[in-house]
């Protein structure tokens, strides 16, 4: 084994412990976080008042019923917020979650679909988030786990399957020899880590903009939810990190925390 494989093989070796180290933190911190009590008159808010609610907001953003439909409290198995729209059916599949206040469902309600249907609505900045946020990192990290898997079946190939002059006669060979894999294995792992970096700036700008573009509807269709609402937003804003994937082994929204509607759990 050469020097090169040697450091190759350290640096995804570390690129392993990193990610499994960061699921630990993740666990740790997300079992820290007490979701903040928020004080109201009104414990739970009715399905009616929901829906009245939903169609206020959709003629607010400019949309009608026959352009974007909204199924809320369909299921409860937690969907992030980035890829609850199905733009094929023009329809957001938003799942149920019991808060433990209206406010943070309504703020779970209005974030989600005011982010998805500015998605569906093709706006640049939007779209320009949910690349950075979502589908840059997903790709990354399925690449990255893609060319590691091929990486250990070259190397298993090479050790216990073919004989040395077999092996060193293949295009196998070539591919070993130059590292092909393990770099672009290697490089996938930094793009997955600078996206992990620039998410919180992702996160502050997605709330910054959902809380501008919400407020004049709050102020009209939800006097009496205002301070309830407010409250949810000072909650979800204090919470410094966009990305809390750990270890989860039930995937039901009522298993799980509310951390803001723009935190991936």
């Amino acid at each position: 084994m050469s020097n090169l494989d040697i450091i190759f093989y350290v640096a995804i070796g570390g690129s392993l412990l990193t990610i499994f180290c960061k699921k630990i933190f993740n666990f740790f911190d997300y079992s820290k976080v007490e979701v903040a009590e928020i004080n109201s008159a009104d414990k739970n808010i009715s399905s009616a008042r929901v829906e009245e609610i939903i169609k206020a907001f959709m003629n607010y953003l400019g949309i009608t019923q026959d352009q974007l439909k909204i199924n809320y409290e369909t299921g409860e198995s937690y969907t992030k917020i980035f890829t609850m729209l199905n733009r094929r059916k023009k329809v957001i599949n938003i799942p149920k979650w019991v808060m433990p206040s209206v406010g943070y469902e309504l703020d779970y309600l209005l974030a989600s679909i005011w982010y998805n249907a500015k998605l569906f609505k093709k706006d640049k900045g939007i779209r320009r988030m949910q690349i950075i946020a979502h589908t840059l990192p997903l790709v990354a990290g399925c690449i990255y786990v893609l060319a590691l898997c091929l990486a250990i079946t070259l190397l298993f190939v090479k050790v216990l399957i073919m004989n040395e002059i077999d092996f060193e006669s293949s295009f196998l060979s070539i591919i070993y020899k130059i590292k092909i894999l393990e770099t672009i294995c290697l490089v996938f792992y930094a793009i997955y880590l600078l996206c992990e970096v620039n998410s919180l700036q992702i996160k502050f700008l997605l709330e910054s903009n959902y809380e501008r573009n919400i407020v004049k509807f709050v102020d009209e269709e939800l006097t009496g939810y205002k301070s309830d609402i407010t409250a949810a937003r000072l909650y979800a804003v204090q919470i410094k990190k966009m990305h809390f994937d750990s270890f989860r082994f039930n995937s039901k929204t009522s298993n799980l925390k509310f951390l803001g509607p723009f935190v991936c759990l």
